[in-house]
């Protein structure tokens, strides 16, 4: 291998925390994942990973190290992105999704995707939290709007609104708000980022907004786990509608507060400002958007 291809398997190792997996990654014998990481140490003339039997860190020359070549290849790979012409997309898209959407629609879509594009790769980064894009080094994030960040662009992939929802049982022993005020009593399953509880519930009323706080006796940073406490009954999650539309449809759960819902939480492909995507990352977001019409939004 020559040096670009060691410094390839370097970030991947720092991106994925381990030797084993790398190898199984690319097809590689352990042995041959580690006798590349050496060889760049021994080129650099630097100590770039630590390792022992449970585990792997970089040291700081390697994390100064790492940020360097994800520069390097990132240009690398854009400059013979341009040259290429019409060629074949090839090369990785390092994508930031929120969990239940990745789940639910888009793992399907990047199926789709890469049987029209097998020389494309992706690695995906699930979470609802908000994440740095430029530091994580992703070329891509999809989230719900607004934007907020003047250092990102956004493309419009998906209208959606938010809905309050519930299981029936849930419904039934509890009964239905009337109006936003009303979710104070009621056991509400509360999304929380970095230890930051999203508590606080926003709706229209007429022409005006309605902010209400809410609580519970559970919350998770994980919007797919509240979504599944809300079908076995155990309280009240606000979902945006592509997440639930399915949900809704078979029954298992049934919104409230219609007429208060906040109707413009629209999904969106975000990317840094300033430069033109990858062909592939481009690519992929006019896929996103083309094929988004498929996505059901509403029973």
């Amino acid at each position: 291998m020559d040096v670009l291809s060691h410094i390839r398997i370097f970030i991947d190792i720092a991106d994925q925390g381990s030797l084993a997996a790398v190898a199984r990654a690319r097809s590689l014998a352990p042995s041959a994942v580690t006798a590349s990481l050496r060889r760049l140490e021994e080129h650099v003339g630097a100590k770039l990973v630590l390792r022992s039997t449970r585990r792997l860190a970089l040291t700081p020359e390697g994390e100064r190290f790492l940020d360097q070549c994800r520069l390097v290849v990132r240009d690398l790979d854009e400059a013979i992105d341009l040259v290429s012409g019409d060629g074949p997309l090839r090369g990785i898209i390092r994508l930031s999704a929120l969990n239940d959407f990745a789940r639910s629609h888009l793992s399907g879509l990047i199926d789709d995707f890469l049987s029209l594009h097998p020389e494309v790769r992706f690695d995906l980064s699930l979470g609802d939290e908000v994440v740095d894009l430029i530091e994580g080094g992703y070329d891509l994030g999809l989230r719900t709007g607004p934007l907020s960040d003047s250092r990102l662009q956004a493309r419009l992939i998906l209208r959606s609104g938010r809905s309050v929802c519930a299981a029936p049982a849930y419904w039934a022993r509890h009964g239905k708000p009337a109006h936003p005020e009303d979710l104070a009593r009621h056991n509400c399953l509360v999304l929380s980022r970095r230890g930051d509880p999203q508590s606080v519930w926003h709706f229209r009323d007429g022409a005006d907004s309605v902010s209400v706080h809410v609580a519970g006796d559970r919350m998770s940073n994980d919007g797919g786990l509240l979504r599944l406490w809300a079908i076995s009954g155990s309280g009240v999650v606000l979902k945006s509608d592509y997440d639930i539309a399915a949900d809704l449809s078979s029954g298992h759960l049934e919104t409230a507060l219609d007429d208060f819902k906040q109707k413009e939480v629209n999904l969106y492909a975000v990317h840094a400002a300033g430069r033109q995507p990858p062909r592939r990352v481009q690519a992929f977001i006019d896929y996103l958007a083309s094929h988004a019409s498929k996505i059901q939004v509403a029973p």
